[in-house]
């Protein structure tokens, strides 16, 4: 289903902003609800990325991570668009990340 998807997503998006963190940190879980959409906001104090990491974001198989398979925000991008919203993502190196997921209400 739809929902079980966005949360796999969400999950995608947590599980990295907890590995940019790796001596702690803060996440932030953010909604905001309109009369044209609803967005879900997810910041992160961890290292933050390059501008051409951040470029690479959503290509499968881009990882910095020694083990990761590069695919988590793959997928969560797909998972988004499939169910028509749309992801965004800002991010500021020794700053930390934020991701954007934004539906139609």
């Amino acid at each position: 289903s739809d929902r079980s998807r966005i949360k796999q997503a969400f999950i995608n998006i947590l599980k990295n902003a907890k590995e940019a963190m790796p001596t702690g940190g803060k996440i932030r879980v953010k909604t905001v609800v309109t009369d044209e959409h609803t967005q879900v906001i997810f910041s992160d104090s961890g290292m933050g990325m390059t501008p051409e990491t951040k470029a690479k974001t959503f290509t499968p198989f881009f990882t910095t991570k020694p083990n990761g398979t590069g695919l988590g925000l793959a997928l969560t991008k797909e998972i988004v668009e499939s169910a028509k919203g749309k992801i965004l993502v800002v991010s500021e190196l020794g700053i930390g990340t934020t991701f954007t997921c934004q539906f139609s209400s």
